[in-house]
């Protein structure tokens, strides 16, 4: 059960850095850098 628990905040981490729109409203600084990996896909 603790494994589950313990994967699930890892991949929510890793969805919100992933995400471009996620980073973009939790850390509006992060604009910046969102921008360039849209322009690179």
């Amino acid at each position: 059960m603790r494994v589950p628990g313990v994967d699930r905040i890892d991949f929510s981490g890793v969805h919100n850095r992933r995400t471009p729109v996620d980073s973009r409203a939790h850390h509006p600084t992060c604009a910046h850098v969102s921008d360039s990996a849209e322009s690179d896909v």
